[in-house]
């Protein structure tokens, strides 16, 4: 059963490739330190250079930016990560409280 930081952590990076406004408040709110799982952490990093550099990036541009951190042996199942935390994303996620949630189980 997954634990519901997972379900949280999962909830938040979905809505963040949802909507760009979803990403723009997380980045504001979180820091990587916030994510506990690695891919996780690893995602959100990602997420939040490319929206800093190009506020309006496509998704295609995830893999290559992973493989740009050494992660292009998993590039494919990156592709499947990104595509099951959109399709799993609610559309209309509350991401503030999300955040929230995220930083009472985790205060750093």
């Amino acid at each position: 059963m997954m634990s519901s930081r997972d379900q949280i952590e999962k909830r938040i990076l979905g809505a963040m490739l949802r909507k760009q406004n979803n990403a723009k408040i997380a980045i504001d709110i979180l820091s990587p330190d916030n994510f506990i799982n690695q891919d996780h952490k690893i995602l959100f990093e990602v997420l939040a250079k490319l929206f800093k550099t190009h506020p309006d990036f496509e998704l295609f541009y995830i893999p290559d930016e992973l493989e740009a951190r050494g992660k292009s042996s998993s590039a494919l199942g990156w592709r499947y990560v990104l595509s099951h935390l959109i399709e799993n994303s609610i559309e209309d996620e509350n991401i503030v409280i999300l955040c929230r949630d995220l930083i009472k189980l985790n205060p750093i």
